[in-house]
């Protein structure tokens, strides 16, 4: 299972989960990335290469 946010691999025992009012399961690895989720904020970095 991964990060709904920043897209970061769980174990089945890390993490936070939310449960929608449509029934869906989304996962978070912490609070920072399930706030910014509920707040509509995109996870996007430059580029890093450059």
């Amino acid at each position: 299972m991964e990060c709904a946010y920043c897209g970061e691999e769980l174990k089945k025992t890390e993490g936070k989960m939310l449960v929608l009012s449509s029934g869906e399961k989304v996962h978070f690895c912490s609070g920072k990335c399930e706030k910014n989720f509920k707040k509509g904020r995109s996870h996007t970095y430059g580029n890093k290469d450059e």
